[in-house]
């Protein structure tokens, strides 16, 4: 199989890889996938009081676009509110690194253990995200 140019970079240059303290009061964390199917991202936030992403990290277990999915997803967050953050999905991830149809597993991976990430920082009751009026 041929991958892009933006997978085989992210894969061979991960951004954003390493492990924040779980237990830290600012930290969120969201898993996705499993060791038993092959593939498992995990993605950390370190969320300031206000919302806003100061640092982010990935650890990705899998294939080449697996790792590349986490990684752009990765350097995709810093620095955004987790209201932007929450919009994230794996349409974005698709879309950025060209991946093939039988790769949109990996998109979809990346978009859960964000959204998962996200739900760890308001489960802390550190910040929540402001719901619309009306």
């Amino acid at each position: 199989m041929i991958y892009s140019d933006a997978v085989m970079e992210h894969f061979l240059h991960p951004r954003h890889v390493g492990v924040m303290n779980s237990s830290d009061a600012d930290v969120g964390t969201g898993e996705a996938g499993s060791h038993d199917t092959g593939a498992l991202i995990r993605i950390q936030l370190k969320v300031s009081e206000q919302g806003q992403i100061q640092d982010s990290c990935f650890k990705a277990y899998g294939c080449g676009c697996t790792i590349a999915a986490a990684s752009f997803a990765a350097q995709w967050l810093q620095g955004l509110s987790l209201e932007q953050a929450a919009q994230f999905s794996s349409t974005d991830v698709q879309q950025a690194l060209s991946l093939p149809p039988v790769k949109v597993h990996c998109a979809l991976l990346a978009q859960e253990a964000v959204q998962s990430a996200i739900a760890s920082v308001q489960n802390k009751g550190l910040v929540s995200l402001s719901k619309p009026e009306g």
